[in-house]
């Protein structure tokens, strides 16, 4: 067994080379809870999930899936980037910062995002930004709290 092991060499390259593997890590742990992982988490958890460097590899994105889907689980609602940078701890975000969702830019989506939510703090975390951001979004398209 030994002498056909030796034969073949497999490399797998680290998790922060696989990118594509995170995601369906953290996929993996959501269908365990029967969830869906696009029900439960924002563009800006999945955009800073991909950016993370994962320095401590395969384990900690391990842990940090299975934390994720225990928190998306108890509190019901979508999970968004800050909540990633709580479950991993503050090793691997150096330099990375979660890109603004696209439709952001768009006044008449902010605007629809606002009526859609009682308070601007639960659009902010429905949308994966931070409350201050979105009042600067709003501030720059002239947007108010209907």
């Amino acid at each position: 067994l030994l002498a056909r092991l030796e034969q073949e060499v497999i490399y797998l390259p680290p998790l922060r080379c696989r990118v594509l593997d995170v995601v369906r890590l953290f996929a993996h742990h959501f269908a365990a809870k029967q969830m869906v992982l696009g029900d439960h988490v924002s563009v800006g958890f999945v955009y800073k999930a991909l950016l993370c460097k994962w320095p401590r590899n395969i384990r900690q994105a391990l842990a940090a899936a299975a934390n994720c889907a225990v928190l998306a689980q108890r509190e019901r609602r979508r999970l968004t980037q800050h909540d990633l940078v709580e479950a991993v701890g503050t090793h691997g975000w150096e330099g990375v910062r979660a890109p603004d969702a696209p439709s952001y830019h768009n006044p008449d989506s902010l605007q629809r995002l606002l009526d859609l939510h009682d308070s601007v703090t639960s659009a902010a975390r429905a949308a994966g930004v931070s409350r201050r951001h979105l009042y600067r979004l709003m501030e720059r398209h002239g947007l108010k709290k209907s």
